[in-house]
């Protein structure tokens, strides 16, 4: 006949060893999510730096094209006023003075955008300059936080293989029956396939796991440890901790 409340032990001995492994592993994930936040961190540092150098980039294209626009208005104005000694009457010199002096207006707002332009760009080379040594800083810093977060992520590596192992050896020792029904429901229950039955008061009691009601028969056969019942609702493993 199988001792039951042995049976029962060996799980909860084996569970405590999952419950770690659980835990640690959820530590690890927790780590692995810090450290791709902070390499986010870095990536969205190195954008930004080099979007504002791609502005500036652009800034200075713009910048050739209007002052290449003012060199072709200048040449524009080179030869209407050449043209000025071939003019005959008064209306047609009046008319190419207005066209010159069009351009020349047109090459002044030109030539204020230029200045706004280069405006920008000393504030966008000022940015560079003081960022550059900035980010560089906050790369080695956040390089140096990832790489202490590696650290731990091996130390719960190497406390989960021990752990493993442990768990190894206790598994051998629990009745291969329960033991496969164990893992089932392990695996079916997010890691937790034994559930306390947690007294509440007189007539009072719910299942660890789920939270529902147990009969109070219910209870009263967990604790004469004579068969091992689960939960109706969730199908973990029940027991009483001082009764095992």
């Amino acid at each position: 006949m199988e001792d039951v409340k042995q049976i029962l032990s060996e799980l909860i001995e084996l569970q405590k060893v999952d419950v770690i492994i659980l835990n640690l592993e959820s530590e690890k994930r927790e780590l692995e999510a810090k450290i791709i936040e902070n390499q986010k961190q870095i990536e969205n540092n190195r954008l930004e730096f080099e979007n504002k150098k791609k502005k500036l980039d652009d800034t200075r294209k713009k910048r050739n094209m209007l002052e290449l626009e003012i060199k072709a208005k200048e040449q524009d104005i080179k030869k209407k006023e050449e043209q000025t000694s071939m003019i005959k009457t008064n209306e047609a010199y009046k008319v190419l003075q207005e066209e010159i002096l069009a351009i020349k207006k047109d090459i002044q707002i030109l030539e204020e955008k230029i200045i706004a332009i280069m405006e920008e760009e000393e504030e966008i080379n000022k940015w560079l300059k003081e960022q550059e040594k900035i980010v560089k800083q906050e790369e080695e810093r956040i390089n140096n936080i990832i790489s202490d977060y590696k650290k731990h992520i091996l130390e719960k590596e190497n406390l989960i293989n021990q752990e493993n192992i442990k768990r190894e050896e206790m598994a051998k020792k629990v009745n291969k029956n329960w033991y496969e029904r164990y893992e089932k429901i392990r695996k079916n229950k997010g890691g937790i396939a034994l559930a306390p039955i947690e007294i509440q008061g007189k007539d009072n009691a719910i299942c660890g796991g789920c939270k529902m009601t147990v009969r109070a028969q219910a209870v009263i056969d967990v604790k004469k440890c004579k068969e091992i019942i689960a939960c109706e609702n969730c199908a973990r493993i029940w027991y009483i901790e001082d009764k095992v």
